[in-house]
């Protein structure tokens, strides 16, 4: 068995030269990791040998050199140049129109469960117990939302339906339970735009948008996870466009779009069961949700057509845009 070349990598315990050395290792080069590990982790050093040294050390640097006798110099090792990855705050513009917010929602909500189903399950045994929490945590805001956004549809629905209280407690009652996560949550919320972390950062703890938003986003958010959930079982891939900017916004508002919001709304049978016995107390709760998306689907159309006035193309009509995939 011939002897691995060794190939010097500075900064090869960090994030990204790890993964270099991994692919040098594949390769069947021998990656000579030289890190002073200020950013940089021992433990993501699997490819051995590491030398602790720093590349302002010119001393260190000649007798690593010497010692491992590397055909070539892979050089990662740049704090003193650019500044760090791990420190960025990424402010991006964002989607300029509502249909592109919906792209953008599939694509986050399907490609972080394609990350959950795919990716996590042969990683997650070698991480620590606080970052295996972290990641399952992150990897299901958007089944989580799902979730709970379609429980607080059908609820109210088949409850009416039904004519079953699944929940013995008055409204009142209902409303002492609630109003202190409600509390909770907005003091939360207080803090992260106190501390900076609002994006944008003027955002009102609570207004209309944020009230809205999670209704709008969460349909889409659930195709986009059936879709990942699809490509695991079958093997398949779904493509999906990049988040347009500027004047590639999209200006069209497709029916399509916004028919889930009508669908949703039609679910508060108020008016279909007029003789509710049990669960008559549900009545508000189903005409409140049904409300909320007849003023999501009337504050869709008003800022669309305020937005797009006056562009080319007749911006502010519901006219239909052509498919990618199945976004």
């Amino acid at each position: 068995m011939s002897k691995a070349i060794p190939v010097l990598v500075t900064g090869g315990a960090g994030y990204i030269g790890s993964h270099t050395c991994r692919c040098l290792s594949g390769a069947g080069y021998l990656p000579v990791v030289f890190d002073n590990l200020s950013t940089g982790h021992a433990d993501a050093v699997r490819w051995r040998p590491l030398v602790e040294g720093d590349t302002r050390d010119r001393a260190a640097l000649v007798r690593a050199i010497r010692a491992h006798a590397p055909v070539a110099v892979i050089h990662f090792a740049a704090a003193a140049y650019v500044g760090h990855a791990i420190d960025a705050i990424a402010i991006g513009a964002g989607p300029a129109s509502f249909a592109d917010m919906l792209t953008q929602e599939f694509q986050w909500s399907r490609s972080l469960v394609t990350i959950l189903l795919r990716h996590t399950p042969r990683c997650l045994s070698g991480l620590p117990p606080r970052l295996k929490l972290q990641f399952l945590f992150t990897q299901s805001i958007y089944p989580g939302l799902v979730a709970f956004m379609l429980a607080g549809s059908l609820i109210p629905a088949a409850t009416l339906a039904l004519d079953m209280r699944f929940v013995g407690v008055t409204y009142p009652s209902f409303l002492g339970h609630s109003l202190p996560i409600l509390v909770t949550f907005l003091g939360i919320a207080a803090m992260l735009r106190r501390d900076g972390h609002s994006r944008p950062a003027d955002a009102p703890v609570l207004g209309w948008e944020r009230i809205l938003f999670p209704c709008a986003q969460w349909p889409w958010a659930a195709w986009g996870a059936l879709m990942a959930l699809r490509d695991r079982l079958w093997g398949g891939f779904v493509d999906c466009r990049i988040t347009p900017k500027g004047t590639a916004a999209e200006a069209r508002l497709p029916l399509r779009l916004i028919a889930p919001y009508f669908l949703l709304g039609a679910l508060a049978p108020v008016l279909a069961r007029p003789h509710v016995q049990e669960a008559a107390g549900f009545y508000l709760l189903s005409l409140l949700n049904g409300g909320i998306y007849v003023v999501l689907v009337a504050a869709i159309r008003r800022h669309h057509l305020a937005e797009n006035r006056g562009r080319p193309g007749d911006g502010g009509s519901m006219a239909p845009m052509p498919a990618y995939g199945w976004c």
